[in-house]
């Protein structure tokens, strides 16, 4: 039986055992890119050896070099980096908090003293952030989003401080871009208040994790409400659409996050909605991307008395 990326993530999601052969079936799909690569980089050294190799036997001989060295080099960083990776996510994930932070323990700490709400809270180490920004922003393309936001006052706030980044770097004459800006709506209150917000910001992103739970009441990681958990609630729906046309009238853009952007049994629904677009792990952009597809080729073969009437 073969089971999808999706499936497979909420059945770890919601601690079910997952059998080995269908793990091994995930592993394998998930590494076709990296087969390919290699396979890619493996034909231009074959194509490099066979070019050098006119020039004689030294030049062959020095490439052999070359390679083993750069390919001995590549695999200690590359395990390193994975290493690296993997400890951070187990040690950061799961809604833990990091050490240096010294966040006091709190009942319920995803009701609690998070996202933005510690930012402002914590307003040198904010600007710190803000500042590290705007300064990359000279060199390349970034886009800054709030997290957490519930109220207009919170984006006073931000938008003052800012404002004293700015000045501080024109002071120095560091270089910077004026960034788009975005909201990550994934609570209730930003989504009634989602249109008055739109007007202050470059996009609305909806968090779709953290605004189903927040939506239900209930905690995506307990194992008890697993069987109770719906993701496709007609109330997030509902708040889906509801931010998606505030934002539109506001002027500006809707993306959706979350596990429910890389669903793509909603992916035609988002499509009809309006939603401006999904951001989804690398894992899943070819699935999303021909959920996309058949949607518009399912659209492009209706009637086209059906077109109109939709």
């Amino acid at each position: 039986m073969s089971i999808t990326l999706e499936q497979l993530s909420a059945k770890m999601r919601q601690g079910e055992q997952v059998p080995l052969r269908q793990t091994a079936q995930i592993v394998l799909t998930l590494s076709i890119p990296s087969i390919l690569q290699q396979i890619v980089v493996t034909a231009m050294e074959y194509i490099d050896a066979a070019m050098v190799g006119h020039i004689g036997a030294s030049a062959t001989a020095s490439i052999g070099i070359v390679s083993s060295s750069t390919w001995l080099l590549h695999g200690m960083l590359a395990g390193l980096y994975m290493s690296f990776s993997i400890q951070v996510a187990q040690y950061l994930g799961a809604d833990r908090q990091a050490e240096y932070m010294a966040i006091p323990d709190e009942v319920n700490p995803m009701m609690g003293n998070r996202g933005i709400r510690l930012c402002l809270d914590r307003k040198k180490m904010f600007k710190a952030q803000l500042r590290a920004i705007y300064r990359a922003s000279a060199y390349g393309n970034i886009s800054l989003m709030y997290p957490m936001i519930t109220s207009e006052e919170e984006l006073d706030e931000i938008e003052k401080l800012i404002q004293e980044v700015k000045k501080g770097l024109d002071e120095k004459n560091i270089p910077y871009k004026n960034i788009r800006t975005g909201i990550m709506i994934e609570t209730p209150a930003a989504v009634m208040i989602s249109e008055e917000l739109g007007k202050r910001v470059d996009f609305l992103s909806l968090g779709t994790n953290d605004l189903t739970q927040y939506t239900l009441a209930m905690d995506r990681q307990n194992l008890l409400l697993k069987n109770k958990y719906n993701d496709h609630h007609p109330a997030l729906v509902k708040m889906i659409r509801m931010v998606t046309e505030a934002g539109h009238k506001s002027g500006c853009n809707v993306y959706i996050c979350g596990e429910l952007a890389a669903d793509s049994n909603l992916t035609e629904a988002f499509i009809q909605m309006g939603v401006d677009g999904l951001s989804v792990v690398p894992a899943c952009v070819l699935p999303v991307r021909k959920a996309i597809r058949s949607s518009y080729a399912d659209e492009a073969n209706r009637p086209e008395e059906a077109v109109k009437e939709k």
